[in-house]
């Protein structure tokens, strides 16, 4: 990430305000973006509840099909895809079929993820536009998903913010998550390097957050907990209420986050946007959950 651009974003952090951690609210982005008929309910038969997994066949206005994939693990979270106007079944080399099953089922493109992501004093509530594929089997009532091509995030395309009483939506908000996803992508990239590995280590966010928050902003929790590499140094410098160690800063973190900690703007999206964080660092984990699921027709 080029410096004045970075720049530019940390001052888009700065003046779109927030701070600190929240109640989870289902309101939706607009009544009117999503309007479909449900005509199958799919679940997994996980004895855990917190690993379910539904998945809705639908109908949307335009009487095309699709599906809406969400699980008790990723709350936060609802893959939406279409369905070709002609359902096609595996090809040469896709997934296989077992011979004499009476298959239905389709290969279809995802299309969007609908994420909300809460905090004590508000969210951030949008759509993002995904590229990628994946096939449902259905055999009777039983169904199988594969994602062939694991969907990937493209852009958010819409999106609402909420901090206290104040609401942010149209041009305004959509800029304002397009720049925070750069900053939480630059982020993300960097941990998942420093990890070598994009599949997440972290059994839920709860574990990543306690990993990462002694590393990120050391200056805020207790000395037991700070990392080895945390030493105090003569170089401090004031962001978003907090002395932030310069030395640390320039030992630990890339030079393309230099400015984000320092400002305080990392900490900004840390309070207000953990939970997006935590999706985007372990989105293919969250894939790989998805893939290879059984289902059973519940309706």
């Amino acid at each position: 990430m080029k410096k004045p651009v970075l720049v530019l974003l940390v001052m888009s952090s700065l003046l779109s305000g927030c701070t600190s951690i929240i109640q989870k609210t289902g309101e939706v982005l607009d009544g009117s973006a999503f309007k479909e008929k449900t005509e199958a309910v799919f679940r997994n038969e996980e004895k855990l509840k917190k690993n379910r997994i539904e998945l809705r066949e639908i109908r949307l206005e335009n009487n095309e099909k699709g599906f809406i994939i969400s699980s008790n693990a990723y709350p936060g979270l609802k893959l939406r895809a279409n369905l070709p106007k002609e359902d096609r079944l595996p090809s040469e080399g896709g997934f296989p079929l077992e011979s004499g099953l009476p298959l239905e089922g389709g290969l279809f493109s995802f299309t969007q993820a609908e994420i909300l992501s809460t905090h004590v004093h508000g969210w951030n509530h949008f759509t993002m536009d995904l590229l990628g594929e994946g096939f449902f089997l259905i055999n009777g009532n039983n169904g199988s998903l594969n994602i062939a091509n694991p969907p990937e995030g493209i852009q958010i395309s819409q999106g609402k913010i909420r901090y206290k009483d104040n609401r942010i939506a149209g041009a305004e908000a959509l800029a304002n998550l397009q720049n925070r996803r750069e900053r939480i992508l630059a982020l993300t990239g960097w941990m998942k390097a420093r990890d070598s590995g994009a599949i997440s280590p972290f059994p839920d966010q709860k574990e990543f957050e306690k990993y990462w928050k002694s590393r990120l902003f050391p200056e805020l929790v207790t000395k037991k907990n700070q990392v080895e590499e945390y030493e105090k140094g003569d170089q401090w410098i004031q962001g978003n209420g907090v002395k932030w160690n310069r030395n640390y800063t320039q030992k630990y973190f890339p030079e393309e986050l230099w400015e984000l900690r320092d400002s305080g703007a990392l900490l900004r999206d840390w309070e207000e946007a953990a939970a997006w964080i935590y999706m985007e660092y372990a989105w293919d984990s969250i894939m790989a959950f998805f893939n290879g699921q059984e289902f059973r027709k519940i309706k």
